[in-house]
């Protein structure tokens, strides 16, 4: 095996799709509003490929954040009309190249972003998302510029403006937040649509009460996609020091686990026998899982590590060893958009299930 060859190895990714959660999963969805999926969630083609036939009709489409996005849907068919840039810190070159390129909508979180639009665009043909400011962070705006953007947008014509908020779940309490964000928006503002961003399932959704005298969008990244993929990893190395036991996987924080560090999440992990059987890793001890081992990733990042886990002892004798599969459970987002460090892009091997 030469070089390239090996690197090609190393940086694949092998990733189990079920097709039919994700079918489940837009349908819970589409039954709120129109569906415009996040491409940084994940974009890999064989899940693109399966959300297409979904998302290229019927007001739903595509949420993107860089050219290569809009790229990958153009090669697959998907017109512009259902493209939106729905990142409000897009530089003004690429915004303006989207609107060459037929996009209509997008999305502020400032008036001067607006009237940079206006300098070129027909607001007209626009369907702009103004972004409410949720929790205090960076992103959004506050309720008494949002009605100047309003303004702004009403006086050049624009007839087709919303609110736009999301509630990051990791840093936030997520339910109430979208619930006070959505109560806000209903009592401060007369718009067309309301955005309701991505922190909640679509049962939650469901749940809220929501009026029905008002269009909804709801951008579901990791809830449309996260629970449809499981990665499937295997352990390299096995090892002692200091009397523990280390697991080594060939996947890691660099090539499709970077949630366990960024946002904490804790993945559920299973072995698997040469059968396809498996067995589940317990983060805490129970009465049939006592044997402790530290499962680590693959890099040579001293932080590439899932912590203390447990098997039980019958499993950790027969296939605690190299060679091993490990089942990554519910890791269709996040997991595609970084580069490995041997070198070169991660690629996908998909199996669909």
């Amino acid at each position: 095996m030469n070089l390239v060859d090996t690197v090609k190895l190393q940086n694949t990714v092998k990733v189990r799709l079920n097709a039919r959660k994700l079918q489940n999963n837009f349908a819970g969805f589409s039954q709120i509003g129109s569906v415009f999926y996040p491409m940084k969630t994940e974009s890999n083609e064989t899940l693109l490929r399966e959300l297409v036939p979904m998302l290229n009709k019927d007001g739903h489409g595509f949420a993107i954040k860089t050219l290569s996005h809009f790229d990958k849907l153009r090669k697959l068919g998907v017109g512009a009309e259902r493209v939106g840039l729905l990142d409000v810190r897009a530089d003004d070159v690429f915004v303006e190249y989207l609107y060459g390129e037929g996009v209509r909508n997008f999305t502020f979180d400032n008036i001067g972003d607006v009237k940079k639009l206006a300098t070129y665009a027909d607001l007209g043909k626009c369907k702009i998302h103004n972004r409410l400011n949720v929790g205090g962070s960076h992103l959004g705006a506050s309720v008494d510029e949002l009605h100047d953007m309003i303004d702004f947008e009403r006086q050049n014509n624009c007839t087709d403006y919303g609110i736009s908020f999301y509630a990051q779940k990791e840093f936030s309490s997520a339910v109430d937040k979208v619930l006070d964000a959505y109560h806000t928006v209903r009592q401060n503002f007369d718009v067309n649509f309301i955005n309701l961003g991505g922190s909640k399932t679509a049962q939650e959704l469901a749940n809220m009460g929501l009026g029905k005298d008002i269009p909804y969008i709801v951008e579901p990244g990791r809830y449309l996609v996260g629970d449809t993929m499981d990665m499937v990893t295997n352990i390299v190395a096995v090892k002692n020091w200091q009397g523990r036991q280390i697991v080594v996987l060939r996947n890691g924080i660099y090539s499709g686990l970077l949630d366990e560090k960024l946002y904490g999440r804790k993945f559920n992990y299973a072995i698997e026998d040469r059968d396809g059987w498996q067995t589940d890793i317990a983060r805490e001890p129970c009465r049939y899982r006592t044997h402790e081992f530290t499962m680590c990733g693959g890099s040579s990042d001293v932080g590439d590590s899932m912590g203390v886990c447990y098997v039980d002892e019958p499993c950790a004798s027969i296939l605690l060893k190299a060679g091993t599969n490990v089942i990554v459970k519910n890791v269709g987002a996040y997991c595609m958009e970084f580069n490995s460090p041997l070198g070169g892009d991660i690629q996908f091997e998909v199996e669909k299930i």
